[in-house]
């Protein structure tokens, strides 16, 4: 497998050329009688449809960083070892980190950043989302407890709870 390319503009060109090369395996497959050749393009194959996938979600997420510049913030998509790392360190799966950037600095340095910086980010994102969710948590054993307590309560306090309760604006706080 080769390692995620960098895209430095919305050019379509490497891809056509990886499906080109994609296409010549397969047909090459096709009329392969050798087993073990035809277990070489298989591989080979895989290989390629992994660099592919890899090729066209940084293409995406340039894509996506280019339309959203103007917002001030931009995606991007973090390799293999990142999400492994990310995942290892916070419990949480990242495919790609959104990086805030008013000025246009960061996305004019990132063909420079080392990847470093990038998992630091990614890492931090990760712990946001994972604290946010143990508090979701919290928040929903909290109103089960709080549920349960109400129980001996008045029917009209009860039936205003549940009112309140099931107010999609309400219960979003506590949706995961």
């Amino acid at each position: 497998m080769g390692a995620p390319r960098e895209l430095p503009n919305l050019d379509l060109a490497p891809v056509e050329r990886m499906q080109a090369e994609l296409l010549a395996d397969v047909e090459a497959l096709m009329v392969e009688p050798d087993l073990e050749r035809q277990t070489g393009l298989v591989r080979r194959i895989a290989d390629r449809t992994e660099d592919l996938q890899r090729l066209c979600a940084a293409l995406e997420a340039r894509a996506r960083s280019v339309a959203t510049e103007a917002r001030g913030q931009f995606e991007v998509v973090l390799t293999a070892d990142q999400r492994r790392d990310v995942l290892d360190g916070t419990g949480e799966a990242l495919e790609s980190v959104w990086i805030s950037d008013g000025s246009g600095a960061v996305m004019q340095a990132m063909p420079m950043m080392p990847p470093g910086v990038i998992l630091g980010l990614a890492m931090e994102e990760g712990r946001r989302r994972r604290e946010r969710a143990r508090a979701r948590r919290a928040a929903r054993d909290e109103l089960a407890r709080i549920r349960e307590e109400l129980a001996s309560a008045p029917e009209q306090v009860r039936m205003e709870i549940e009112r309140m309760l099931s107010d999609p604006t309400f219960a979003a706080a506590f949706a995961d």
